[in-house]
């Protein structure tokens, strides 16, 4: 965020100048004068950009799909998933009242795939 020093405009989106009254004049927070100065940060090697190939590479979010009322319902799910290709975890587990709780979990990549899925399946019920 920034706010214009001439008319006290503010804007969400940083601005060279005010679309207010055109000012040049424009004071930025301090994450924006933090992101300016890593941005133009001059590395050891006399890069001036961020080298991303050598981070590993996460590990894939797993995020939960599907909440199955039995065990039996968790399992057709998964296997339906798994036939197409969707990595899936299936975990049992109790809510607060002791109920038992099956849930259906994949790769956030797969998410929309997994979803998709899902509602086929609870609509041809």
């Amino acid at each position: 965020m920034w706010t214009c020093r001439n008319c006290s405009a503010q804007s969400e989106v940083a601005e060279e100048v005010c679309p207010s009254c055109g000012s040049v004049e424009v004071e930025l927070t301090a994450a924006d004068e933090l992101a300016t100065t890593v941005a133009g940060t001059v590395f050891e090697d006399g890069s001036t950009e961020f080298d991303l190939s050598s981070l590993p590479d996460p590990a894939p979010a797993i995020v939960e799909c599907f909440i199955a009322v039995s065990e039996a319902e968790a399992s057709a799910v998964a296997n339906r998933l798994r036939d197409l290709g969707i990595s899936v975890q299936v975990t049992h587990d109790a809510d607060d009242r002791g109920d038992p709780v099956h849930r259906v979990r994949v790769p956030f990549v797969d998410l929309g795939r997994a979803l998709a899925v899902v509602d086929l399946l609870h609509r041809r019920r």
